[in-house]
């Protein structure tokens, strides 16, 4: 742990030297927006790597790169178009730094001592309080900007990553009301109603998958989630029709659906 925490501070002033030193010089003026968008490509195909490789899971795979749009919409919001103010350099440092500590930790996952995954639980708090802050941040910026299709797709999944499943269904409703009845939209926006688990929230999912199956029959993530819906209903009989469904869809593609064939094993418990 030690050891980690020394090389995520050289990594941290690495990073503040390489984006404050030029600064400081004042030998170029070069565009937020465009530093910005190159840290987060370096760091997403970093973090696609890592995941491809099994180093990260879906789970994390997914907060992590919410993380990292996050900071780049709030950073690019917040930027001005040129580099020439005291308070710009400051924001484009502190975005370095958060992305080195996102980083960190996968660096030392790849590199397999497992000694120094002994991450601390505080840090882990504290950067997920400043994460929140900019989701709260972000539905601000909707509620000006309310055709945002983007925005609200982002803020959906923010939501969802913190298990804030209300926040995150109203996310998907007015999203909804800009997308249509997209099926794999209709799919997330239901597996959210489902994760919330009201009578209301179920009755509104089973509405909003019978439309995508409409359009989509054999769309596994859809008879999946109904087969969700069924089994909070406590339709047994029908989710596990609904289940079966989903997997010989998966077995179809010979992909890995180890989480559906649990599912199947509660409802045939429950029968």
């Amino acid at each position: 742990m030690i050891l980690f925490s020394i090389i995520a501070v050289i990594m941290s002033l690495f990073a503040i030297a390489f984006i404050a030193v030029p600064f400081w010089k004042g030998s170029a003026i070069v565009a937020t927006n465009n530093i910005n968008i190159e840290l987060f490509k370096t760091n997403e195909a970093s973090l696609n790597k890592q995941y491809q490789t099994k180093v990260l899971s879906e789970k994390d795979y997914k907060e992590a790169l919410t993380e990292l749009q996050l900071t780049l919409l709030d950073d690019t919001n917040g930027s001005q178009s040129t580099l020439n103010t005291n308070k710009t350099d400051t924001g484009l440092i502190i975005v370095s730094v958060m992305l080195v500590f996102i980083m960190s930790p996968i660096l030392y996952f790849s590199l397999g001592d497992q000694q120094w995954a002994d991450i601390d639980n505080t840090r882990v708090a504290q950067q997920h309080e400043s994460i929140m802050v900019l989701v709260e941040r972000l539905a601000l910026k909707l509620e000006q900007q309310p055709n945002d299709i983007e925005g609200w797709a982002l803020l959906s999944s923010s939501y969802i990553n913190f298990k804030q499943y209300d926040k995150a269904a109203n996310a998907y409703a007015h999203l909804h009301q800009l997308v249509g009845d997209d099926p794999e939209l209709l799919v997330d926006y239901a597996d959210v109603l489902v994760m919330v688990g009201m009578p209301d929230s179920l009755t509104l999912a089973e509405k909003l998958l019978d439309t995508a199956l409409e359009q989509t029959p054999n769309n596994r993530d859809g008879l999946w989630v109904m087969g969700n819906v069924k089994f909070k209903q406590h339709d047994y009989e029908q989710s596990l029709k609904y289940l079966t469904k989903a997997q010989q869809q998966f077995v179809a593609k010979n992909e890995p659906h180890s989480e559906l064939l649990k599912q199947i094993d509660r409802v045939k418990n429950k029968q």
